[in-house]
């Protein structure tokens, strides 16, 4: 009777102990960094399309904190709307074309704010570049929404005086931080907050391909 107990013991512990080993680490556990795919899945993005919204207010005022939804003096004075279409197109297509596997979606963005620094704060103690936008992820072949995000918050820290004055000189300009920022942004948003390598190197190729462009 004791043998019969023992061994009962034994199974039913081996048992529990399979259980336990069967179910996957969670992401984020130390000691399971293996499991987690270093590329995203589950989406194909076959094409990005910004809009910037013509109703935005749009300030040329050199403030500290312009009252505006536009405020954009990293380029020559013109068209602000088409200026921040295409950074906003160029970093968000570097961003999504991380993703080449899965189901076939287009990506929507909508600008709600796109509120850099202006010359007088990057000349002293800089600030943020408030970047918001809105989401949609839609079928590419029937349109359907598949996920709609209201509020993408992708502000980035900008630097100021002798910092940004350093970071210019190696060509570092806040379109490329900018660029970057949203590229990371919608990386996060369709799951792949894991991709990093090549991030950069993704950003300066679409920001030399013509806006609105599909991926493939």
């Amino acid at each position: 009777m004791r043998s019969f107990h023992f061994v009962a013991l034994a199974l039913a512990a081996f048992g529990l102990a399979g259980c336990m080993m069967s179910d996957p680490p969670s992401r984020g556990v130390l000691g399971a960094p293996s499991l987690v795919s270093p590329q995203p899945s589950g989406y194909n993005v076959t094409q990005v399309r910004v809009l910037v919204p013509r109703s935005l207010v749009v300030s040329e005022e050199n403030s500290y904190k312009p009252a505006a939804d536009i405020v954009w003096h990293g380029e020559a004075a013109g068209n602000r709307y088409a200026q921040v279409e295409k950074l906003v197109q160029d970093g968000i297509a570097a961003g999504a074309a991380a993703f080449r596997t899965g189901r076939a979606v287009t990506v929507d963005v909508q600008v709600a704010r796109f509120h850099a620094v202006t010359q007088k704060t990057r000349a002293s103690f800089g600030g943020k570049h408030e970047l918001i936008y809105t989401l949609t992820l839609r079928d590419s072949s029937t349109g359907d929404v598949l996920m709609f995000v209201p509020r993408v918050n992708a502000t980035v820290r900008a630097t100021g005086g002798a910092a940004a004055l350093a970071e210019e000189a190696v060509g570092r300009t806040q379109a490329v931080v900018i660029r970057e920022a949203l590229a990371a942004s919608i990386q996060k948003e369709l799951g792949g907050s894991f991709v990093r390598k090549g991030l950069f190197a993704a950003v300066a190729r679409a920001a030399q391909s013509p806006s609105g462009a599909p991926l493939h």
